[in-house]
């Protein structure tokens, strides 16, 4: 089998927001689920890490967990202190999620291992007028990019775009974007310099131009098999290949298809490959190293689940730089051929 099953999870989880650091990926919260825990990729356990206030326990759902580099104002004046920090400390930030007065949420979390510091107490601290608290934000999505990755681009319904300054943490720019609707459980990646957007009929690329003023859009199709399709798990791999697992389909059913969507052609594969079972709201997250990617929770229809297992990226990018090959191989094959045609034309006249 090319997914290897890991160590169930403490508990279960459905639409888990995971992290990946170093030597670690952090679970931060699901579908009613404010427990927050630590994998450790080589000692293969995992420890509790804390947990969400208690009054957004129903409000995580469809949330966003993110790292971002620490802003300015966050680091210590102390030159020493400072770099003991900025070794020790992960940056965190969460939002969004099923909204209401009460349990809008904008929160940030200075994480310090809890394998190598397990007297420290790692919390979630609200932020005051945060750039969500106004904003229904359910099934949020949301990548780092921009000049610097000092901004974070948000995608949340009806169709709209949030761009965040993380040294402020303010939305400086809103815009709508030209899509039909944003389906909860979509898609939002960054491939070198766009960002790529799959979400219920359509895809759309996002390109920013001049210096950032504007931003670009470009409108493209989705595979049929991921049409009616959503709360699939997602990654993008080498900024080549996005690769979607699972999904909770149109007729009712979970799905165990994986689907490949190569970003220099915007071409469709159904992958060989499929998933141990049918299954919809899991998590992907690919370990720092880019060797493997995890899968982890979900719902098969009848419970969440504690699964958890692992795929090799290999087993993705290495049948992208097949087709690759294979076009490069057949354009120098047709081009060469045409070549010689026409000197051998020549040489009978």
């Amino acid at each position: 089998m090319a997914f290897e099953s890991l160590k169930n999870l403490p508990i279960s989880f459905w639409h888990a927001q995971c992290v990946s650091l170093e030597d670690e990926i952090l679970i931060c919260g699901g579908f009613c689920i404010n427990a927050c825990y630590s994998y450790h990729l080589v000692v293969q356990d995992y420890k509790s890490v804390c947990t969400y206030p208690t009054n957004l326990e129903s409000a995580l759902n469809g949330h966003g967990v993110i790292k971002c580099e620490k802003s300015a104002s966050t680091k210590s004046k102390d030159k020493k202190k400072e770099e003991k920090v900025d070794i020790e400390e992960e940056m965190l930030l969460s939002f969004g999620g099923e909204s209401s007065s009460s349990n809008n949420h904008v929160l940030l979390m200075k994480y310090k291992s809890v394998w190598e510091n397990p007297n420290y107490q790692n919390v979630w601290h609200p932020l005051r007028n945060g750039f969500g608290s106004n904003h229904y934000m359910e099934y949020v999505r949301a990548v780092i990019s921009g000049p610097n990755d000092s901004y974070l681009f948000i995608v949340y319904p009806l169709r709209n775009l949030a761009v965040i300054d993380l040294n402020s943490l303010q939305c400086i720019a809103k815009e709508e974007l030209p899509i039909e609707r944003l389906w909860f459980g979509s898609c939002f990646v960054k491939a070198n310099d766009e960002l790529l957007l799959f979400t219920y009929r359509q895809g759309l690329s996002i390109k920013q131009i001049d210096n950032f003023r504007r931003l670009k859009y470009q409108v493209f199709s989705v595979c049929d098999g991921l049409k009616d399709t959503n709360s699939y798990s997602f990654v993008c791999l080498r900024n080549s290949v996005v690769v979607f697992f699972g999904g909770y389909q149109k007729d009712g059913t979970h799905s165990n298809h994986i689907f490949q969507f190569f970003v220099h052609d915007q071409s469709w594969k159904l992958c060989p490959l499929q998933m141990p079972v049918a299954i919809s709201g899991t998590c992907a997250v690919v370990e720092r190293d880019a060797l493997w990617i995890h899968i982890i929770g979900g719902h098969d229809g009848n419970r969440p689940k504690k699964r958890h297992c692992k795929i090799k990226t290999k087993e993705f990018i290495g049948v992208y730089l097949f087709f690759f090959f294979f076009f490069l191989c057949s354009f120098f094959f047709f081009f060469f051929k045409k070549k010689k045609k026409k000197q051998k034309g020549q040489n009978e006249v």
